[in-house]
C-alpha cells in the first residue's frame, strides 16, 4: 500500500503532467494568435486610421523561423515524453489503487532542466511572435548553460585526481580566527566559559559558542547552550592521541592521570555544526565501568581536519574543554 508521501508525490506528478499537456497546447496556440492577430493589426493598419511608422517585422513567418519552430519542437517532444515516462504513476486497472507514484517531478537535477528546456523554448515561441524573430537568440542560453555544466564537471574531476581535497591539507582562505580565544588565556579558565544559572537545565551549558581552535580555520563547531561541562575521573578515560597519529602542535596535551574536564553532549550528531568522525576504534580499556568501553570515533574539524578534539561512543560526545576556541 503506497504511504501518504508517495500519494502526494503522485497527486502532484499528476497535477503538473496535466498541466503540460494544456500548456503544450496552449502555448503554440497563443503564438500563433499573437503572430497573425496582434502582429498582423499592427501590420495593416485599418484604412480609417492615421498611417502608422511600422517598426514590427511581417506577421508571415519566413523560412528561417519555421526551421527554427521544428528543430526546437523535436526536443520538446522527446522532453514531454521522458517527464511522461517517469512520472506517470501506476495504479491498479481494478482497485485504482496507487502502486508506483512515478519519480517525483519536483525534484532537482536532470528533471528541473528538463522543465527549464521546456520554458524556455515557450518563451522564446511567445517572445518571438510579439517582437520577431530575433528574440530566439535567448534559446542559446540552454547550450551555454550546457557547456558550463560540462566544464564545471571536468573542472572538479581535474582538482579530484590531482590530489587530496585541499580543507584537508590546509586551514580554511577565509581566516575566521581572529578574536578567538583558548582556554589557557581565558581569566577563570573552565568556570568563565561554563553558564551559571538558577535553571538546573542551562546551568553547566557552555556559555559561548565553540570553535576550531587551528589558526586560520575558526570553524564553528559547536552554539553556545547545547553542552554540559562534565569532569571524567581519570581511571574512566583512556588517551585519544593514538601513537599512529602524532598530536598538532596547536593541540594541548591530555593528562589522563587527573580527573578531565570536557563538554557532553548526549543525543544527535545533527547537534554539531561542523564536525567529522574518524572510523571506529576499538578499545582495550580494562574498567569494565569505563566510559570508554565500548568502540569509540575520534572527534575532528570537518573543515580543516585538525583533531582529535573529543570522542565519541555511541550517542554521547565529548568534546576537550581545552582543545575548542572561545570568543568572549
Amino acid at each position: 500500500m503506497a504511504n501518504a508521501s508517495a500519494k502526494r508525490t503522485a497527486a502532484a506528478n499528476e497535477a503538473a503532467l496535466r498541466n503540460l499537456r494544456i500548456l503544450m497546447i496552449f502555448i503554440p496556440t497563443l503564438s500563433l494568435f499573437l503572430r497573425y492577430f496582434f502582429r498582423f493589426s499592427l501590420f495593416f493598419p485599418s484604412s480609417d486610421s492615421r498611417p502608422l511608422r511600422i517598426t514590427l517585422s511581417s506577421p508571415f513567418p519566413t523560412k528561417t523561423s519555421l526551421f527554427i519552430h521544428l528543430i526546437t519542437f523535436v526536443p520538446v517532444m522527446v522532453l514531454y515524453s521522458h517527464l511522461t515516462s517517469i512520472g506517470s504513476p501506476k495504479r491498479d486497472k481494478t482497485t485504482g489503487a496507487l502502486i508506483s507514484s512515478g519519480e517525483d517531478l519536483n525534484m532537482t537535477g536532470v528533471t528541473e532542466w528538463c522543465w527549464d528546456i521546456i520554458y524556455v523554448t515557450w518563451a522564446c515561441q511567445v517572445g518571438s511572435a510579439l517582437v520577431g524573430e530575433w528574440f530566439w537568440w535567448a534559446y542559446l542560453c540552454i547550450p551555454l548553460f550546457a557547456l558550463w555544466k560540462i566544464y564545471s564537471i571536468l573542472a572538479a574531476l581535474a582538482s579530484s585526481s590531482s590530489g587530496p581535497d585541499p580543507p584537508l591539507l590546509s586551514p580554511s582562505k577565509r581566516d575566521r580566527s581572529k578574536g578567538l580565544t583558548v582556554l589557557g588565556d581565558i581569566e577563570g579558565n573552565v568556570q568563565a566559559v561554563a553558564a551559571v544559572d538558577e535553571d538546573e537545565e542551562k546551568n553547566g551549558r557552555n556559555k559561548y559558542d565553540l570553535y576550531c581552535p587551528r589558526e586560520g580555520c575558526g570553524s564553528v563547531i559547536m552554539l553556545k547552550d547545547v553542552a554540559t561541562l562534565a569532569s571524567v575521573k581519570e581511571d574512566s578515560v583512556i588517551p585519544i592521541d593514538p601513537e599512529s597519529h602524532p598530536r598538532p602542535a596547536c593541540l594541548p596535551t591530555l593528562d589522563i592521570s587527573v580527573p578531565t574536564q570536557w563538554w557532553y553532549l548526549k543525543g544527535s550528531p545533527m547537534s554539531f555544526e561542523n564536525i567529522s568522525f574518524s572510523k571506529p576504534v576499538p578499545t582495550n580499556a580494562s574498567n569494565s565501568n569505563s566510559t570508554m568501553s565500548v568502540p569509540r570515533k575520534f572527534l575532528a574539524c570537518a573543515e580543516c581536519d585538525l583533531g582529535p578534539l573529543g570522542w565519541a561512543a555511541g550517542n554521547e560526545y565529548w568534546l576537550a574543554v581545552d582543545r575548542v576556541s572561545y570568543k568572549i
